[in-house]
This record gives structure tokens, C-alpha cells and sequence, in this order.
């Protein structure tokens, strides 16, 4: 008896996680899979490996993060895009690459070296 109560407990426990998953994708229906990534490299002195740098995400939202940064969210067409970004410490030997990535496919990128700022812009088609 306590068999069949523990196979329909893990049957009812499928069945819902079944159900939550295809909400998941129903509510993603028309959306479409971004990726704001940021990758670098700098010649640090021995012993400092940090690589903090500040993101800015949509022109207002500032972020302090570590090398390499990825940000993924869902976003229905014709929303625009924006990233860029700098090293917190100004270094003047290093490099970042900002990408944006929409379905895959990189939309936008930018590059940067010393202590410029990268920035990529576009809008999801």
C-alpha cells in the first residue's frame, strides 16, 4: 500500500513539473532569447588577476561585475538594446568586448582597449 502512495506522489510531482515547464515556454511564446556577454583581458600587475569592470545596461542601469559577465532575459520584438563598458580601475592595458546576442546571433558589438569604454547598440527584429 505505501508502494502505490509513493508512486502517486512522484506521478503527481511529474505531472506539475510537466505543467510549470509548458507555462514556462507558453509565456515565452514571441519572445526572443538575449544575451548581453562582456569578455577581456589586461596585463595586471603579478598578483592582481581582478578584472571588476562597470556595466551599464540600457543606458541607466550600473552594475559592478568580474570578467567574464553574462546576462540573459527574454524580450518580445522591437525592444531596444544597449550595453557597454569600462574597467573600474581605468587599466590602460586592457582590452573588453562587449557583444549582444539575440537568438544566437550576435545583433551588435563593440570593442575597446586601454581604458575606453565598449559599447553595442541595436533593437530586437
Amino acid at each position: 500500500m505505501k508502494i502505490l502512495i509513493l508512486i502517486g506522489g512522484l506521478v503527481a510531482v511529474m505531472f506539475a513539473s510537466l505543467l510549470f515547464l509548458h507555462g514556462l515556454q507558453r509565456s515565452r511564446k514571441g519572445q526572443h532569447h538575449v544575451i548581453y556577454r562582456v569578455e577581456g583581458k589586461r596585463n595586471a600587475p603579478r598578483g592582481d588577476s581582478s578584472a571588476w569592470i562597470s556595466v551599464v545596461l540600457e543606458g541607466v542601469n550600473h552594475e559592478t561585475v568580474a570578467l567574464p559577465y553574462n546576462l540573459n532575459f527574454y524580450a518580445p520584438a522591437g525592444t531596444p538594446l544597449a550595453l557597454s563598458a569600462q574597467y573600474l580601475d581605468n587599466s590602460p592595458n586592457g582590452q573588453l568586448e562587449v557583444m549582444i546576442l539575440v537568438d544566437d546571433q550576435i545583433v551588435a558589438s563593440g570593442k575597446s582597449s586601454g581604458n575606453e569604454l565598449a559599447t553595442a547598440t541595436g533593437t530586437i527584429k
